[in-house]
């Protein structure tokens, strides 16, 4: 049966790779974007970001991020003056190597992050400001027709961890 904890409970870096992987999927799902932007039409730059309100477990769960998976931090503000968390990653090589395996590990299960994700590795693949700018636009198009949600009798084997994400936003986390 599944525990509940807390989020004061709850050790990000408590959780094996695997475990980690899973929550960083529905990390970047909640709260984090995959970004692919041009510079001066000269060349195309891959980020992906997450940014969350700069309370303490955030900022200790980012810094198990860039732990994982490289990366700066940076506190940032809002032009309201709250202030915020950010992981960025942006090393082209790092973002193929390391972070996009895990989502063909674990695919999204939002359409945003799963068009994001189609839409960057098309970019990879191509690396073409062409293409790219050919492509922008229309990255969400599919939305009705490609993206599938998953169905009770079809829950992936990471869901749980996943999940976590959001119940650990709402102060309760759900896992074993």
């Amino acid at each position: 049966m599944n525990k509940m904890k807390t989020k004061s409970e709850f050790k990000p870096n408590k959780l094996t790779k695997t475990q980690f992987e899973k929550f960083f999927v529905g990390l970047i799902e909640g709260d984090g974007s995959l970004q692919v932007n041009h510079w001066k039409y000269k060349n195309l730059q891959y980020r992906i970001v997450i940014k969350l309100s700069n309370k303490p477990l955030n900022y200790e769960i980012l810094i198990n991020v860039k732990k994982n998976f490289g990366g700066t931090i940076l506190i940032i503000k809002n032009n309201k003056n709250q202030e915020f968390v950010q992981w960025t990653v942006n090393n082209k090589e790092n973002i193929l190597n390391t972070i996009l395996p895990i989502f063909k590990k674990y695919p999204p299960l939002t359409s945003r992050t799963y068009f994001q994700l189609k839409f960057i590795i098309n970019c990879l693949n191509h690396n073409n400001i062409t293409i790219y700018i050919n492509t922008k636009k229309d990255k969400y198009k599919e939305h009705n027709k490609e993206f599938k949600l998953c169905d009770t009798n079809n829950i992936p084997n990471y869901f749980k961890e996943w999940l976590a994400r959001i119940y650990w936003s709402r102060r309760i986390i759900l896992y074993s």
